[in-house]
C-alpha cells in the first residue's frame, strides 16, 4: 500500500532487499498495515530498526533514482512518423505547428510532415497535449515508424517529460537470470511467413484521371535484369494510350506477379518485385502474393517490460494496413496497436476519424460486436446481364410441383431426335407428342424465349429445325409459318442423315462446339482497352451534352499563297493544319465563352488556349494538346504537332501531352472529307470539324469582264460542334466570325 505511491513494482522488490540493517524476512502482513497506516519514522520503528537505517520519501525516489531503478511515467502515446504516401519510406519534420507544452484537439494539424510528394498536415485524432517533441523542426531522413513526439491526456503529466529522450527503460537494469521473466509467445496456427529481404513492391499506377484499370502490354526488363532510374521497365496500356512505366530510382527486377499480356488489372494490384542488392533477387524465386501475407501472430510480455509489446514489428503484432487490393487502410498507431492485440482486421473496420480514418473508438466498437466466422467474404455482382434468367412462370397451378427441383443444366435443350414407324402412320400421332420429343425448344440457351406460332412450331418440328437459328418477321419478331418455309428452301448446314429408330428409342446427336457465328461470315475482335474508354466518353457526349452545330466557309486564297511563302524560309515545313490550329487559338482568347467548359454549378473559363488536335492511331482516336497555341509560332505549333502525332502512332505519348486541352481540331480534309460534324471531346465546351479545301466558282463583284464576272477560288469548309449549356447560338457564330477572317487574312495572326 505504500511503495507502489512511490516506485515501480519491480523497483520496491529489489530494493526492499538492499535495505540495511532491515531484515526483509520480518515483514509480515499485520506488519505492512501498520506501517501504512503510520507517519515514515513512526512506521520504521514498529520494526525495532534504527532510524537512521531509513530515508524520507524524498529520499528514497533520489536513492532507486541513484540505483538505477526507472520510475514509472504518466500515461501518454508515443507519436512515431506515419506513412503519408504510398511509395513513402522516408520522411522530414517540415515544422511543428505546436509546441510542447501546447494543446491540440482531435483532427488538428500538429506538424507539416515532408513527404517523397509533398508536405502533407499530420493530424491526431484524440485530444491531448505535447508533451516532449524528439525530432525537432527540419530533421531529415527520418525512417517511417520512428519515434518523434510523446503526447499525454492530462496536463499536470507533462513536466515528467522534461528529460524523456525515447528510451523509457533505458535506465532499468535487466534482471538476472533466476529473476528474469520468460516471455510468452502465441502463434496462429498457421506457419509463418517467409521473410523476405528489403523490397518494394510496383502496383498498377493511375496514369490518368479517368482510369480505373490498366494492362500490361510489355516488359522492357526482365526478371533479374538491372534498371536505371528514369528507364521505363514496362508499358502499361491505360484508357488513353501506352504509356512508359519508369523508375525513379535505380534497382533489380526481382519478380514479375503479372506478365505481358496481363489485362484490366486493378489501380494497385500488385506486379512486381524489385530489389536494390543483385543478391536479393535469388530469396524472390517463388515469391508470391500469398507466401507474403503476414501471419497473425501475437507476442505478449511479462509485467517487467510492458512496452516490449507496442515496439514489436508489424508482422508480430499489428494487423495489415492494406487492403488485398492494395488500397491502404488509413489507420491511427493506437487503433492499430488495439487492433494487432486482439487479432481485428483493419480492412473489415469503418472508421469513423477525419477522411474516414480508424481511430481507437473504432476498434473497440467492433470488438464489442459478435466476432464473425473468419470466412472470406463472396462477392456478389450487384447487376445481371441482360436476358440472364432469372424466375420460371406457368399459366397453371398444377404446373408449380414439377419446377421445384428445376435449374438451367436441367433446361437445356437435348439433341434428340424420334421418328414414327409405318406402323403408326396417322398425320395426327407426331402433331400431339410432347414438346421435349418432337419439337423444337422456344426458349433459347440463354434464357430468352422465342416467340413462334403454333404453326410454325408445329412444321419446325416435324423438320427438325432449331427455332433459335429462324429470324422471325411477324409482329414484334415473332416467327411464323413463312418464315419456317423460307430456311427450310435454304441448303441446311452439314445435315446429318435421318436415323430411323422406334418410338420409344432416343438418339443423341454427336456433340459437337458451339459455333462462333452461325454463317461464319464474321468475326467477334476483342476490344481494347483505349477503344473501350473511347467509346464509353462518345456516349457520355452524346447523351449529355446538347450538340448544335455552326457551318462556314472560309476563302483561303491567301492562306495558301503566305504558306507557300514561309515554307520557303521556315525551317520546318507549315501545313494548312498548323495555320488551322493557330487560328483557332486565337478566336478562342477573343471569343473566350467557346474556350469554356461546364462543371455543373459553374461554368470554367480557361485562360490559355490548349488546343488539343484529333490523331488517328492503330488502337483508336488520340488527341495530344499544343499547350498556348496563341502565343506559340507557327513553326513551333508545326514542329510540336508533328511530334505529338509521331509520338502518339508509337503509342509512347505521356500522359500530360493528352490530358485536359480547352478546344479540340479535328481535320479530315487530307482524306478527301469534304464536310463533316464532330462529337465534343468531355470536358471542352467545342469542336471545330475541318473538311478539305475544294476550288469553287463565285461571283466576281470588283471583275471588269461583264462577259466573265466570276472568278475560281479555294473554299474551306468548316463545321464547329457547341455544347449548348456553355455557348449560345450567337456565341458561336462569333466564333465563327473571328475564325472566319483570320483564315481569310492570314496577316492578322501577326498582330
Amino acid at each position: 500500500d505504500f511503495f507502489p505511491k512511490l516506485i515501480a513494482p519491480q523497483a520496491k522488490v529489489q530494493y526492499l532487499k538492499q535495505l540495511q540493517p532491515l531484515t526483509f524476512s520480518s515483514f509480515n502482513q499485520n506488519s505492512v498495515k501498520a506501517f501504512s497506516s503510520q507517519p515514515v519514522s513512526q512506521g520504521f520503528s514498529s520494526f525495532n530498526q534504527p532510524k537512521s537505517s531509513f530515508m524520507s520519501i524524498a529520499g528514497l525516489r533520489s536513492n532507486i533514482s541513484k540505483r538505477g531503478f526507472a520510475t514509472k511515467l504518466p500515461r501518454h502515446k508515443k507519436i512515431t512518423l506515419p506513412s503519408l504516401s504510398p511509395s513513402m519510406e522516408k520522411g522530414g519534420i517540415s515544422e511543428w505547428v505546436k509546441k510542447e507544452g501546447e494543446a491540440f484537439l482531435a483532427g488538428e494539424t500538429i506538424a507539416g510532415i515532408e513527404t517523397d510528394k509533398a508536405v502533407v498536415d499530420f493530424e491526431l485524432n484524440d485530444d491531448g497535449f505535447i508533451a516532449k517533441i524528439l525530432k525537432p523542426t527540419g530533421t531529415k531522413d527520418i525512417p517511417l515508424g520512428t519515434l518523434i513526439a510523446i503526447t499525454v491526456e492530462n496536463e499536470e503529466d507533462i513536466a515528467a517529460f522534461k528529460d524523456f529522450t525515447g528510451e523509457e527503460s533505458a535506465s532499468t537494469p535487466e534482471p538476472s537470470k533466476e529473476q528474469a521473466p520468460k516471455e510468452t509467445k502465441v502463434e496462429a496456427p498457421a506457419a509463418p511467413s517467409k521473410k523476405y529481404p528489403r523490397h518494394k513492391k510496383l502496383t498498377i499506377p493511375s496514369l490518368s484521371p479517368s482510369m480505373e484499370s490498366g494492362s500490361i502490354v510489355e516488359w522492357k526488363v526482365k526478371e533479374g535484369d538491372k534498371y536505371n532510374q528514369g528507364e521505363a521497365i514496362a508499358g502499361i496500356e491505360t484508357d488513353k494510350a501506352v504509356v512508359d512505366f519508369e523508375m525513379t530510382e535505380d534497382g533489380y527486377l526481382a519478380k514479375i506477379l503479372k506478365p505481358a499480356g496481363s489485362k484490366n488489372l486493378p489501380l494497385g494490384d500488385l506486379i512486381a518485385i524489385t530489389v536494390d542488392d543483385a543478391e536479393d533477387v535469388a530469396a524472390f524465386k517463388d515469391y508470391t502474393e500469398e507466401s507474403a501475407k503476414p501471419q497473425s501472430q501475437v507476442q505478449t510480455q511479462s509485467q517487467s517490460q510492458p512496452s516490449q509489446q507496442s515496439n514489436s514489428t508489424p508482422s508480430e503484432s499489428q494487423p495489415p494496413t492494406s487492403s488485398s487490393s492494395g488500397d491502404r487502410v488509413f489507420a491511427s498507431p493506437l487503433a492499430k496497436n488495439l487492433a494487432g492485440q486482439n487479432n481485428i482486421n483493419l480492412n473489415q473496420v469503418q472508421g469513423t476519424g477525419p477522411n474516414n480514418r480508424i481511430i481507437k473508438a473504432d476498434i473497440e466498437e467492433a470488438l464489442s460486436k459478435p466476432r464473425a466466422e473468419a470466412q472470406p467474404k463472396q462477392t456478389v455482382s450487384p447487376t445481371l446481364p441482360l436476358g440472364d434468367l432469372i424466375a420460371i412462370t406457368v399459366d397453371d397451378a398444377e404446373d408449380v410441383a414439377a419446377f421445384k427441383d428445376y435449374t438451367e443444366e436441367s433446361a437445356k435443350p437435348q439433341s434428340q431426335v424420334q421418328t414414327q414407324s409405318q406402323s403408326q402412320s396417322q398425320p395426327s400421332q407426331q402433331s400431339n407428342s410432347t414438346l421435349s420429343e418432337s419439337q423444337p425448344p422456344t426458349s433459347s440457351s440463354s434464357g430468352d424465349r422465342v416467340f413462334a406460332s403454333p404453326l410454325a412450331k408445329n412444321l419446325a418440328g416435324q423438320n427438325n429445325l432449331n427455332l433459335n437459328q429462324v429470324q422471325g418477321t411477324g409482329p414484334n419478331n415473332r416467327i411464323i409459318k413463312a418464315d419456317i418455309e423460307e430456311a427450310l428452301s435454304k441448303p441446311r448446314a452439314e445435315a446429318q442423315p435421318k436415323q430411323t429408330v422406334s418410338p420409344t428409342t432416343k438418339v443423341e446427336a454427336p456433340k459437337t462446339p458451339a459455333p462462333t457465328s452461325t454463317s461464319g461470315n464474321y468475326e467477334d475482335v476483342p476490344i481494347s482497352q483505349i477503344r473501350k474508354v473511347i467509346a464509353e466518353r462518345l456516349v457520355l457526349s452524346k447523351t449529355t451534352i446538347p450538340h448544335f452545330y455552326l457551318n462556314t466557309e472560309c476563302n483561303v486564297d491567301k492562306l495558301i499563297q503566305l504558306r507557300e511563302k514561309l515554307n520557303k524560309v521556315s525551317p520546318v515545313k507549315i501545313s494548312v493544319n498548323d495555320i488551322i490550329v493557330k487560328a483557332c487559338a486565337i478566336a478562342c482568347m477573343k471569343v473566350p465563352e467557346a474556350n469554356s467548359s461546364w462543371q455543373g454549378n459553374t461554368i470554367r473559363m480557361n485562360k490559355q488556349a490548349d488546343i488539343s488536335v484529333a490523331v488517328q492511331t492503330d488502337s483508336g482516336l488520340i488527341t495530344p494538346i499544343v499547350f498556348n497555341a496563341d502565343t506559340k509560332r507557327l513553326s513551333d505549333i508545326s514542329k510540336t504537332t508533328k511530334e505529338l502525332a509521331s509520338k502518339a502512332k508509337e503509342g509512347k505519348l505521356q500522359p500530360k501531352e493528352f490530358q485536359g486541352g480547352t478546344f479540340t481540331v479535328s481535320n479530315l480534309g487530307m482524306m478527301g472529307i469534304s464536310s463533316f460534324s464532330a462529337i465534343i471531346n468531355p470536358g471542352q465546351s467545342c469542336i471545330l470539324a475541318v473538311g478539305r479545301a475544294e476550288k469553287k466558282v463565285e461571283f466576281d463583284e470588283t471583275s471588269d469582264n461583264k462577259k466573265k464576272p466570276f472568278k475560281v477560288v479555294n473554299v474551306l469548309n468548316a463545321t464547329l460542334s457547341c455544347d449548348h449549356r456553355t455557348v449560345d447560338g450567337a456565341v458561336g457564330a462569333k466564333w465563327i466570325q473571328e475564325f472566319r477572317q483570320l483564315m481569310e487574312n492570314p496577316e492578322l495572326m501577326l498582330l
